[in-house]
């Protein structure tokens, strides 16, 4: 009878703490997606403002080369079209390589902090 006792006892201990087991390991992956969470919300946040900044940036650096442009081109209006031309050739190139320049490199960027 005593060791019934004992039997059962040491089982509820055993249950307890596997349930506590379970519990912990379940907290532990909540934390882990929220710290996932945070490291991509970060990153699309600063990603976000240097769009915003580069996008501003090369704002002020088109009109600076038209006014650069306009004494060697005759025209303001050529050098405008100049600088559209220079635009779209980028575009092109960008669109041409969206593979090596965007795809891939977003790929490896959520590979390594996802799965690690």
């Amino acid at each position: 009878m005593l060791t019934d006792d004992k039997g059962t006892e040491y089982l509820s201990e055993l249950l307890k703490g596997f349930k506590r087991y379970l519990l912990l390991h379940a907290e532990y992956a909540k934390l882990s997606v929220v710290a996932q969470l945070t490291k991509l919300l970060s990153v699309l946040i600063l990603i976000i403002v240097l769009i915003i900044g580069g996008t501003v940036t090369l704002f002020y650096l088109s009109f600076s080369l038209v006014y650069m442009l306009e004494p060697l081109t005759g025209g303001r209006a050529s050098a405008f079209a100049v600088v559209a031309g220079i635009w779209l050739l980028l575009v092109i190139i960008v669109v041409t390589f969206r593979n090596a320049l965007i795809v891939k490199p977003i790929f490896r960027f959520l590979a390594r902090h996802l799965l690690n």
